[in-house]
């Protein structure tokens, strides 16, 4: 069999890489002319543990995803961009705060998943003082979501197309047409998978989804003298050691925003969330820190799973697939979610099919 991918991000390269690995020929389409150049084009973007007050399909989703992620990690050595600086992760509010409480109690999580330290602890840790109890997860870090794109379709049997935009799909003859605006056929194969992210709507196969978009800007800061942070720090948004003298911040929450030009008050929006949350450090920084800014649109829907898994339309019932809706958690829950594309495509086993019910685009006709 052969397939086609609409998106070359996170998702589609994804989901690429799971079918190419299960002998498929896979033909992936990119509108702009290199792979992620959409939210998956970030600098940075961090991988860690969801945890939750007791265990939930949800949260063995997650842990799950980590779990193969890190193993691809492994497996790819130098070839992905990352860094496992562990995490530390403050409470945004008393909710939350009472939440990594419950998770402190909890003796059924994998050894080494989470830490609960102390504020005392939290301060040493980072050498910066920090007012919160908070947890910590070892294995968690960062990587550059574009190197693990280019990673997912360095294969044989991966065919990247760029600089041909979809604008719908048609089945014709048991097989699945890509079409641009002109009429043109830009590629066919048995086999559909729309991973176009927060534009995943623009198709009719896909669009009674309850598909939203939410705009998120980061921000790159210059620090004044080198800092000593080493770990990836989340709160409400999160602070990002890339480099000795640079950090990256955000991410800002905009459902109503259009464009990709960052914003000055959003810069300050990430700068006074920082300095909410980390005043020894965010004291020490103000507007003219900023060196750029980059703005991504992460896709939504109700309940915060993703979509991913076959799409059912009539005579191309099992054909078509479509893996979206990672909004920002797309680093974790891609690669899962393309393991279990390709199960149902392929009808093989990876052990992740248990979690198909979680994420499945049927969920929202019910």
């Amino acid at each position: 069999m052969d397939a086609l991918v609409i998106g070359a991000g996170l998702a589609g390269s994804a989901v690429a890489r799971s079918l190419a690995e299960r002998g498929m020929c896979v033909t992936i389409i990119e509108k702009h002319h290199e792979p992620a150049q959409e939210t998956s084009g970030n600098p940075a973007g961090i991988f860690m543990p969801v945890l939750e007050a007791a265990s939930s399909p949800r949260e063995a989703f997650y842990l799950d995803a980590l779990h193969l992620l890190l193993n691809k990690l492994e497996a790819a050595g130098e070839s992905i961009q990352h860094q496992q600086t562990g995490i530390l992760h403050l409470p945004r509010d008393e909710k939350i705060a009472q939440r990594f409480e419950r998770v402190l109690h909890r003796d059924d999580l994998p050894p080494g998943t989470a830490q609960f330290l102390n504020a005392d602890e939290a301060s040493q840790l980072i050498n910066m003082s920090i007012s919160q109890d908070c947890l910590y997860y070892p294995c968690g870090g960062w990587l550059s979501p574009a190197s693990l794109c280019r990673y997912n379709l360095d294969h044989p049997d991966i065919q990247l197309l760029t600089g041909f935009e979809v604008s719908h799909l048609e089945s014709r003859e048991n097989q699945w047409l890509a079409i641009n605006t002109a009429q043109e056929v830009i590629a066919a194969a048995e086999i559909a998978v729309i991973a176009s992210g927060h534009l995943t709507g623009q198709f009719e196969q896909s669009r009674n989804l309850p598909l939203k978009q939410v705009a998120g800007q980061i921000s790159r800061i210059r620090t004044p003298s080198a800092h000593a942070l080493q770990q990836v720090i989340c709160h409400k948004g999160y602070v990002l050691p890339q480099t000795p003298d640079e950090l990256l911040i955000g991410a800002t929450y905009m459902r109503e925003r259009s464009g990709y030009s960052p914003e000055s008050q959003e810069h300050e929006q990430n700068l006074k969330t920082l300095k909410q949350y980390l005043p020894e450090l965010g004291n020490k920084l103000g507007p003219d820190d900023v060196i750029d800014g980059r703005v991504g649109y992460r896709c939504v829907v109700p309940g915060r799973m993703p979509v991913a898994g076959l799409l059912s339309s009539g005579n191309t019932q099992n054909r078509l697939a479509i893996s979206t809706a990672h909004a920002s958690r797309g680093i974790l829950s891609s690669g899962i979610s393309a393991e279990i594309i390709a199960d149902q495509i392929c009808d093989t086993d990876s052990g992740y099919g248990r979690h198909a019910p979680v994420v499945n685009p049927v969920r929202f006709s019910r």
